[in-house]
C-alpha cells in the first residue's frame, strides 16, 4: 500500500461545455482527497490541478499551497469523514481534501485528462511526493432533454464551487439543479413565508423531461414547514432518519444508462412504477418534503437509479430561454444551465 493515497473524484469526470453569447467556456468539477497511510504526520507543501491534451500540447495548472491551501483544507475539512488535524496537517490514518473545486477554462481547449500532483514532508525530512490521473469525458446524454417545469425559474442551485450539490459525495448529485420561483418581490414567498402555500414554486406541475420508464416513486411522505427539515423537525418525524433525503421523489429511465430524477415533491404522485411516460407528461407537483427547507424541485441526470451508487451526468437542456426576465431573453437550442440564472422554457 502506497504511503499517501491520492483521489480525484466523482468516479466519472465530465467536462461541461457552456456557451452564453459569443463567449464559449468549458466547466470542470472534482474533488480531491489525500489520505495518509504512514505511522506520522505529514505536512502538505502543494496540491497542484493540471488539465492537459499530450496530442496537442496543451496544458492548464493551478497550484495550491501556503494560505490558499490552509484555507481549502479548512473549508472543506467537515464535508471529509476521517478528517483530522488544522493547517496544512494531515494526521496518520487521516484524510484531507478540497471539496468542490470548479475550474473555467475560456475557449474550446479539448482537454482529454485531468492530474493531480501532491507535494509535503514529515518531521523526519521524509519527502512525499504521490500523482493521480484521471481521463475527461466529453460524451453528452444520448437522451434529449427539456425543462422539468414551465414558466420563469430561478436556478437556486447549480452545482459551482460551494453549493451543496458540489460538496456532497453522493456523486449523482454532481451535477444537480435546485429550481425556484421568484416574485415581483424578489422573494420566493408572499406574505412572510411560514407555510408552503407562500412560495410561488408550491404545487408548480412538475414534468418529464423526457421519455421513459418509472423505476422509482417514493410517495407518502409529509412535507416539512418551511425552513424546518426532518432533523430540525423531530416533532413531526418520529424517526427522521428513516425519511429519505430526496422526499417524494421520481426516477425515470430513458435508455443508455440514463436516469433522470425529480425529488422534494408533494405526496400524491401522479404515476407508478413501471408505466411509461412522455416528455412533458404532469408527474406531480412540487413540493417541500425530504431535506428540503422551502418548496423547491430538485433535478439531476445520473448513471443509475440508485443515489448511493451512481455517478452524475451534465444536462444540456432544450429549448428554453436564458435572462428569462430581460426585455430581450435569449434563446437556447441546447444549453447546460448556470446557478443563479432565470430560466424559461420555449414550450
Amino acid at each position: 500500500m502506497a504511503e499517501l493515497e491520492l483521489f480525484i473524484l466523482p468516479k466519472t469526470l465530465y467536462v461541461e461545455s457552456i456557451q452564453r453569447g459569443d463567449q464559449r467556456f468549458e466547466r470542470f468539477l472534482f474533488h480531491l482527497i489525500v489520505r495518509n497511510r504512514r505511522p506520522e504526520s505529514i505536512t502538505a507543501d502543494s496540491l497542484e490541478v493540471v488539465l492537459q491534451n499530450p496530442a496537442l500540447g496543451a496544458k492548464l495548472s493551478q497550484v495550491f499551497q501556503g494560505d490558499l491551501l490552509e484555507q481549502r483544507f479548512r473549508q472543506s475539512q467537515k464535508m471529509i469523514d476521517e478528517s483530522a488535524a488544522d493547517g496544512l496537517v494531515i494526521a496518520s490514518d487521516k484524510m484531507r481534501g478540497i471539496v468542490g473545486q470548479r475550474l473555467e477554462v475560456e475557449g474550446d481547449w479539448q482537454f482529454l485528462e485531468v492530474a493531480c500532483r501532491f507535494k509535503g514532508h514529515c518531521a523526519s525530512g521524509v519527502v512525499i511526493e504521490q500523482l493521480a490521473q484521471r481521463r475527461l469525458h466529453r460524451d453528452a446524454p444520448r437522451t434529449k432533454f427539456s425543462l422539468p417545469l414551465r414558466g420563469r425559474w430561478w436556478i437556486a442551485g447549480g452545482h459551482d464551487n460551494f453549493e451543496p450539490h458540489a460538496r456532497s459525495f453522493l456523486n449523482a448529485l454532481t451535477y444537480a439543479y435546485d429550481f425556484i420561483q421568484i416574485g415581483e418581490s424578489g422573494k420566493s414567498y408572499r406574505n412572510a413565508g411560514q407555510r408552503n402555500e407562500d412560495y410561488y414554486a408550491y404545487s408548480q406541475a412538475v414534468l418529464a423531461a423526457a421519455d421513459g420508464k418509472i423505476v422509482q416513486a417514493l410517495d407518502g411522505i409529509a412535507e416539512n414547514r418551511p425552513s424546518q427539515t426532518p432533523e430540525k423537525n423531530p416533532q413531526v418525524y418520529l424517526q427522521p432518519e428513516a425519511i429519505p433525503m430526496t422526499g417524494n421523489t421520481v426516477v425515470i429511465e430513458h435508455g443508455e444508462n440514463e436516469y433522470s430524477c425529480y425529488a422534494h415533491l408533494q405526496p400524491a404522485l401522479l404515476v407508478q412504477v413501471g408505466e411509461a411516460v412522455k416528455r412533458g407528461q404532469r408527474l406531480g407537483r412540487v413540493g417541500n418534503s425530504g431535506e428540503s427547507t422551502e418548496p423547491h424541485l430538485h433535478f439531476h441526470l445520473a448513471d443509475g437509479a440508485n443515489l448511493a451508487q451512481a455517478n452524475g451526468i451534465p444536462v444540456a437542456f432544450s429549448n428554453w430561454f436564458e435572462d428569462a426576465f430581460s426585455i430581450a431573453p435569449t434563446r437556447v437550442e441546447e444549453g447546460i444551465l448556470l446557478s443563479r440564472e432565470f430560466v424559461e422554457s420555449v414550450d
